[in-house]
């Protein structure tokens, strides 16, 4: 993994290990397949290490242990090699994406729905590489000093009421 002021492999993303929650992708699977190995820190037997290796039954079981088994201490992931993936999200309805939901799992890298409760309104999210999209590269309009000069100046606005 890469060090980034933002990176979105953090502490929700093991919690999504223990739990055994799914991919966003119908060829991709869930990330508990991704581990290599963990320690698990048990009441009992103290520090365990499970591999495929070690302790290989118990390492099946704790790769969505819910915590009943011990708290996972350390992981090792397989990872994927750096790629870029371009985003397209838009607006749609429970009947469009029933009637869609099956093209859309096939077509698309990732895809997920955010639904907005009491609502029909739906956001989906499809993920795919830029080479699908077919899409010019476009170059930035402002430099980055250019982008962010109207945010300081509202920073610099709101300092002046106190």
């Amino acid at each position: 993994m890469y060090a980034q002021l933002y990176s979105p492999y953090c502490l929700r993303d093991l919690i999504a290990l223990l739990v055994g929650a799914h991919g966003t992708g119908a060829r991709l699977p869930p990330i508990d397949e991704q581990v290599i190995s963990m320690k698990l820190v048990t009441p009992a037997k103290g520090t365990i290490e499970l591999s495929r290796e070690k302790n290989p039954d118990l390492f099946y079981l704790a790769r969505c242990g819910l915590g009943g088994l011990g708290v996972v201490a350390e992981v090792t992931l397989q990872c994927v090699e750096r790629h870029q993936l371009v985003e397209h999200t838009f607006v749609s309805n429970a009947d469009e994406i029933k009637k869609n939901h099956q093209n859309w799992l096939s077509e698309n890298k990732h895809i997920k729905y955010l639904w907005i409760p009491y609502t029909d309104t739906v956001v989906v999210v499809q993920c795919n590489p830029p080479s699908r999209w077919k899409t010019p590269k476009l170059a930035s309009k402002y430099v980055k000093d250019e982008a962010l000069q109207h945010v300081r100046d509202l920073y610099r606005e709101s300092l002046k009421k106190y």
